[in-house]
């Protein structure tokens, strides 16, 4: 059985290294869409492929952030090219959590044939019990809530080779489902998807100067497709708006929107004060692996920020010299 990973990354600088050495531990293969970076993630990305791992870059430099479909075109390519029997949908925050190739093959085995998987995952988050020192989220981030997200509505999709036989599937925004332009399929869908046991470990906030990135560069890139006033874009609004008055954030707020993403751990009817009880268990990742670039990190915020600013004032230039229509239409 040949297993691949798939990912859309833009400013991951802090994480990316991690997440390509650890995942391709268990993967035979990773392809990372490298979508405009700009605090040295495509150098380390470059470097790393380099040194001869199985990792393929597909340079994408448009500003909006299309995710479903350049994975769902991504992924066609990958069924192609490679030939493997799943495909693991990923983000640069998302970490395989099987002990062995070995065992992960056996949980995918176990699934119906021709059938895609959605994994539930466990949610790392910020604790006072943390090693501030420590500069590698993955080693720093030791503590997790107590339920993976099984309850919650936190999935990840695992691609069955089919895929590739099927014109009418879609990954759907965030590598959360699948869709299917014929509607009979499309609402079967829904039921033939099979959870696995949690085979992820999840770290979306790591720092103050990570949340300031991914939520201001975010939000533009979800006005730049339409979709900033959409349901599923809220918490990018709400994240945003915390944000915009003084481009920073307390500690206390850091520990909010790490609180909302633990809620995707818990069912929808838990209130927010039983879930900021909660006590979160020491449970770190292995991590049998040194950082080799983290000298290629340019994280500032403010440089991420104006970088893409500019990016977009460029393109808005471009689109003001062309020929305006004569007349009234």
């Amino acid at each position: 059985m040949r297993l691949h990973g798939l990912a859309m990354i833009r400013n991951e600088a802090d994480i990316v290294e991690s997440f390509v050495r650890h995942n391709l531990k268990l993967l035979d293969g990773l392809t990372v869409i490298v979508h405009r970076p700009s605090d040295g993630t495509r150098e380390i990305l470059e470097a790393l492929g380099k040194e001869g791992l199985p990792l393929e870059l597909m340079p994408l430099d448009e500003l909006g952030f299309y995710q479903g479909q350049r994975m769902s075109q991504a992924a066609r390519s990958v069924f192609a090219r490679h030939r493997p029997d799943f495909v693991f949908a990923l983000d640069a925050d998302e970490f395989l959590r099987a002990p062995s190739r070995a065992e992960l093959r056996d949980v995918l085995g176990a699934l119906p044939p021709d059938r895609h998987g959605i994994t539930a995952c466990y949610t790392f988050a910020p604790d006072p019990r943390d090693d501030a020192s420590e500069p590698e989220p993955v080693k720093r981030l030791r503590h997790r809530h107590p339920n993976d997200t099984s309850s919650g509505r936190f999935r990840k999709l695992i691609i069955n080779k089919s895929f590739a036989d099927d014109a009418s599937l879609v990954i759907c925004h965030g590598n959360h489902a699948l869709a299917s332009t014929d509607p009979v399929k499309d609402k079967a869908l829904a039921t033939q998807l099979k959870v696995t046991q949690p085979l992820l470990s999840h770290y979306p906030v790591r720092s103050g100067d990570q949340v300031l990135i991914k939520t201001l560069i975010g939000w533009l890139a979800h006005i730049v497709i339409g979709e900033h006033q959409i349901e599923r874009s809220a918490h990018w609004r709400a994240f945003y708006e915390r944000i915009k008055a003084r481009a920073s954030l307390s500690e206390e707020e850091l520990a909010e929107i790490a609180l909302d993403y633990l809620k995707d751990c818990v069912a929808a009817d838990q209130d927010r004060e039983a879930l900021r009880r909660t006590v979160l268990i020491e449970d770190p990742l292995p991590v049998d692996f040194a950082i080799r670039y983290g000298d290629l990190r340019q994280r500032e915020p403010l440089a991420c920020v104006v970088n893409y600013s500019e990016q977009l004032a460029l393109a808005y230039l471009e689109l003001q010299r062309r020929p305006a229509p004569r007349g009234f239409s």
